[in-house]
């Protein structure tokens, strides 16, 4: 019996070359729901149908019904409010001698969204459905002040004896240094599974004054 002329034929698979289509790749580039494959004829036509690609995003099927597009939540992403990441150092209150390893570790600021916290956007500007963004940390950069950095790291740093993230003044001086921290985050809409932002935002935090100092040797009798 000849195939339904008005069904769209069975997919046929990739090459065995070739990684199957789906929703997640190894890329991080995550799509929301089924995976559609896409065939096109002209209307009332009987030709083969024709195989246009597949999409893990519901909204670009020809004749979907409009939803939140991949392009919206990104540019939602970029306007999340961000908490700052401050440096301070230990010895405390910010104040160190030359050659002396300087302890570094990161606070939040009380206001935005730091890692782990969920953005609810305003579901009138996303086509009344319910959209989440969840913060996380892609790295963070320790700029010192005094011309070198370190990182890219996933460290917060720490204190004396465990902390990972120091640095050792070559000169005395005050210097500024702050720490920039590049976003990457996750999404989920109407309260579904978390889907990765295929995106990075990076911060620039605030400074802090470092200030260093000599110090020189006395003989006590």
């Amino acid at each position: 019996m000849p195939a339904n002329p008005t069904s769209p034929p069975t997919p046929t698979p990739p090459p065995a070359n070739e990684p199957p289509p789906a929703c997640q790749t190894s890329t991080g580039i995550i799509g929301i729901g089924f995976l559609y494959e896409i065939y096109a004829r002209p209307q009332g036509s009987t030709e083969p149908w024709r195989y246009l690609g597949s999409t893990c995003f519901a909204d670009q099927v020809p004749g979907a019904t409009p939803t939140v597009s991949l392009a919206q939540i990104i540019n939602a992403f970029h306007l999340t409010p961000w908490a700052t990441a401050t440096v301070s150092t230990q010895p405390e209150g910010n104040t160190t001698l030359v050659g002396l390893p300087t302890y570094a570790r990161i606070t939040w600021s009380t206001s935005g969204y730091e890692p782990g916290e969920i953005d609810t956007l305003d579901p009138a500007t996303m086509l009344g459905l319910t959209v989440q963004i969840r913060p996380r940390v892609d790295h963070y950069t320790y700029v010192f002040g005094d011309g070198t950095t370190f990182g890219p790291t996933h460290s917060d740093g720490g204190v004396w004896p465990t902390g990972d993230v120091t640095h050792a003044y070559p000169t005395p001086g005050a210097y500024q240094a702050r720490v920039d921290t590049t976003f990457t985050g996750d999404f989920r809409i109407n309260g579904g599974p978390w889907t990765q932002i295929p995106d990075t935002v990076t911060v620039t935090g605030p400074t802090t004054t470092i200030t260093v100092h000599t110090a020189k040797p006395v003989l006590v009798h």
